[in-house]
């Protein structure tokens, strides 16, 4: 290969946008000439084709026309790797909205996540894309961060369990998956998207390397070098992490690819480099083997390849890397897309794996008995969020992230829709705006007149969905207040005041303070964006055609100035302050619509697995689903631990009075203690095993005695941690155990 044709492997052209300097083609479509001036070496990666265009034919026969002028207008006839986003599902007009990250996250079930991960792995492939620009690995700290929707969880391990199955999944359709946003970007100070991160290499080890470790081992082709930096050091220019820590200790063998712009902002925003040319240098340097989205800064390698700037050796390193994910990815094996083929989906069996997994994760965190709705109750269903499909997708759906732009509603139905449809008795009204707008006064009016003479009000409150600063929640729309956002919070006070039962239904993609609100409302459920199935999951639940099995993946505080705080953070980062109490629902909480009883909790160490047990019972007027939670207490570490860390869950269907014991194995790896230079290992000492519905319900279940020596413990970590359930039968307690 010419130094030309290896540079070209190391960047990415974004086909659907306006000619510039920055290399992008013309939304029209692309003509032979543009191409030959724009990419006359071949290119590496095609940025969202059909991500970007009004819709997915479009943007497939559009991948057509590039894969086939690279094919036979440049010397080696390369392919290009197409990626697209799938944060949400397949960024693209007939992608299935699946639930947010966050929705999978509160399943705690890895299995919901892998199921996922299936269903947007096949939809990338079936528009041409080899790579997919997910799943998101932060571990969000501070619920004021717009991105908190796109995260499974504040609970590293959960996050990582989650992580590890989304990208087995995905990869099973012969596409690559992209672990982002590497490392710590959801620790960003005061929520700031992008925004500087202070965390020691210790809490870095052992908390959020932990989800890309998983990632890691469950073979990830990609990883995403995030914008902050990190005590200072921007983490495309910083060989640290990216060689030694990434590849060296994690082991990670694929493609390193920058965020949107990161490579440019090293001198832009960080003013770390003085140029384009120079922060070209700096990444490539670092381990940055891809820009992205386009070929702004990396073009310039070439010349500083010959200005003797840099080695020839550094970009042959990265163009190996290139070439052997375009082998792994059979690029070179598949025949071109013919430019006729047409890309849309069975809509059908999509939309119902996405109904279950939305039903799944919505968390009943409030009940006084209102709920499930009877099925005569009289109902009125109002509030911003009530009305649009697209309240209930994430920021990176294409309704809410691109359709927009060219005038296209979502067109999913939204919550008041199917109440209409399933429920026999309904009024709808508007309620009250987003923003408080002038009209507010008239529609809080209006509800309250209606709201006397039903049974039960549905107030569907929370968040608008947005791309930087155009929602109140999503990449870029960061706030710093948890209040519900516009008038919300005054329409349900007057809701509350008519006496009638009100359900706060919260849609939205990170915690929210009802302040005093909370004590009045008859219900309180939270659907954590839930997709285009989401109105009829959220119906199914409300009505309970299916139980409420949902935990919350996040802490919900009392108000923004508590933030951050994570449930596993340390005692004294936990101290109250003297305006404010602890937070309403704790992490893990969760309702269902019968009652459970966790019973004759037991630890003992087994060898290189802690074995801990617990009996639970069904003792409640209705079949469910027990969600119980193992957490581990390290009672004396070398340094500062946390309270509680989860490290087992599982999913028990009981019927009436039903019982089971479930058994959950934990490795003894997953107690490792980072050491000053980031190594783990597993300290000896004593460590308690809680069990509960929750983390602040889990008790005592033993403790066991880890005699040593310290061992240490190999990266990268499996975080797999399994739940054997034995269905118990009516017979007596004691012999059951015995069988079990």
């Amino acid at each position: 290969m010419t130094l030309n044709e290896k540079v070209a492997q190391l960047g990415a052209l974004w086909v659907n946008e306006t000619t510039d300097e920055s290399n992008r083609v013309a939304t029209h479509g692309v003509t032979a000439d543009e191409l030959a001036a724009a990419v006359p070496d071949g290119i590496g990666q095609l940025t969202r084709p059909a991500g970007s265009a009004p819709d997915a034919v479009s943007g497939r026969r559009l991948v057509a026309d590039v894969q086939s002028w690279l094919a036979d207008n440049t010397r080696l006839g390369i392919p290009a790797i197409v990626h697209e986003e799938c944060l949400t599902g397949l960024m693209a007009s007939t992608g299935t909205v699946t639930p947010s990250p966050l929705n999978l996250g509160a399943t705690f079930d890895a299995d919901a996540a892998a199921v996922v991960g299936v269903l947007v792995g096949e939809q990338l492939a079936a528009v041409g894309a080899h790579l997919g620009l997910g799943p998101v690995l932060d571990v969000p700290v501070d619920q004021r961060w717009g991105r908190v929707e796109e995260c499974f969880a504040e609970d590293p391990w959960l996050a990582a369990v989650c992580a590890a199955a989304y990208v087995s999944g995905m990869q099973q359709a012969g596409v690559g998956a992209t672990a982002k946003h590497f490392v710590g970007h959801g620790s960003s100070l005061g929520g700031h998207n992008c925004g500087p991160i202070a965390l020691g290499a210790r809490q870095l080890a052992e908390r959020d390397l932990l989800v890309f470790e998983a990632a890691i081992d469950a073979g990830v082709e990609s990883v995403m070098a995030a914008y902050h930096d990190i005590d200072g050091v921007p983490v495309c220019a910083d060989s640290h992490l990216l060689t030694d820590v990434l590849r060296g200790q994690l082991g990670f063998e694929g493609v390193v690819v920058s965020d949107y712009w990161a490579i440019d902002w090293l001198h832009e925003e960080h003013c770390t480099t003085d140029s384009r040319a120079s922060s070209a240098i700096t990444a490539l340097d670092a381990g940055v083997d891809v820009e992205l989205p386009y070929w702004r800064c990396y073009r310039s390698l070439a010349d500083a390849v010959h200005d003797g700037r840099i080695s020839v050796a550094l970009v042959d390193r990265a163009v190996l890397r290139v070439l052997a994910q375009k082998f792994r990815l059979g690029l070179f094996d598949r025949p071109l897309p013919a430019a006729s083929d047409a890309t849309t989906f069975d809509a059908a069996p999509a939309r119902a794996i996405c109904r279950s997994v939305a039903a799944a994760g919505i968390t009943l965190v409030q009940n006084s008995g209102v709920l499930p709705l009877a099925p005569d109750a009289r109902v009125l269903v109002c509030g911003p969020n009530a009305h649009s499909g697209s309240a209930l997708c994430g920021n990176y759906s294409w309704a809410n992230h691109v359709g927009y732009r060219f005038g296209v509603d979502s067109g999913y139905p939204g919550v008041a829709d199917q109440f209409v449809a399933r429920h026999a008795s309904v009024d709808v009204l508007p309620g009250c705006s987003h923003i408080g707008d002038g009209t507010d006064d008239d529609a809080i009016a209006a509800a309250v007149a209606v709201a006397v003479d039903v049974d039960v009000v549905v107030v569907v409150v929370g968040d608008m969905v947005g791309h930087f600063n155009r929602g109140t929640v999503g990449e870029g729309s960061d706030r710093n207040r948890l209040d519900l956002p516009g008038r919300q919070a005054q329409l349900v006070q007057a809701l509350c005041d008519t006496g009638t039962p009100v359900v706060v239904l919260h849609v939205g993609g990170r915690a929210f303070d009802l302040g005093d609100l909370a004590e009045r409302c008859a219900a309180v459920v939270c659907a954590w964006l839930p997709g285009e199935s989401g109105a009829d999951a959220i119906v199914d639940v409300l009505t309970g055609a299916v139980d409420a099995t949902g935990r919350l993946p996040i802490t919900i505080g009392r108000m923004a100035g508590a933030q951050p705080a994570p449930y596993w953070a340390s005692k004294l980062a936990r101290r109250e302050y003297v305006d404010a109490t602890g937070p309403v629902w704790g992490f893990g909480h969760g309702l269902s619509y019968t009652t459970f009883e966790f019973t004759n909790g037991t630890v003992h160490l087994d060898a290189d697995e802690i074995v801990a047990t617990v009996d639970i019972t069904n003792t409640g007027a209705r079949r469910g689903v027990a969600v119980p939670q193992c957490y581990i207490t390290d009672l004396i570490g070398s340094t500062v631990r946390p309270e509680l860390e989860l490290r087992g869950v599982a999913r028990v269907p009981l019927d009436v009075a039903g019982r089971a014991v479930v058994e959950f194995h934990i490795p003894l790896a997953l107690l490792g203690v980072a050491d000053a230079d980031g190594s783990l290992i597993v300290e000896p000492g004593e460590f308690v095993a809680r069990i509960g519905s929750s983390a602040a319900a889990a008790v005592e279940a033993g403790r066991i005695r880890f005699a040593g020596p310290p061992r240490l413990v190999g990266r990268p970590r499996s975080v797999s941690s399994s739940a054997v359930v034995v269905t118990l039968t009516s017979r007596s307690h004691d012999d059951d155990r015995r069988e079990a």
